[in-house]
């Protein structure tokens, strides 16, 4: 079997098997470089959260979807 090339965001964990997103560690959801040697290992440190607040608003509201789809008690979420 033959393995495609991917990237997968480390932040929201969307897979691109577009070479220059692959080549650069770019993420087209985050519209984020989590591979840009110049930034180095501190750009990653930011939560998610604050480069993409729409994305994480989206996430959380299906979060809370699934938890009342599957009866989760709010004491537990």
């Amino acid at each position: 079997m033959t393995r495609i090339p991917a990237f997968i965001c480390p932040c929201c964990g969307a897979v691109s098997h577009n070479p220059n997103d692959i080549e650069q560690h770019y993420c087209g959801r985050c519209h984020w470089w989590t591979g840009d040697p110049a930034l180095g290992p501190p750009h990653l440190a930011e939560p998610c959260e604050a480069r993409n607040p729409e994305f994480a608003a989206l996430k959380k509201e299906m979060a809370e979807m699934v938890m009342d789809t599957c009866e989760v008690p709010e004491d537990q979420r």
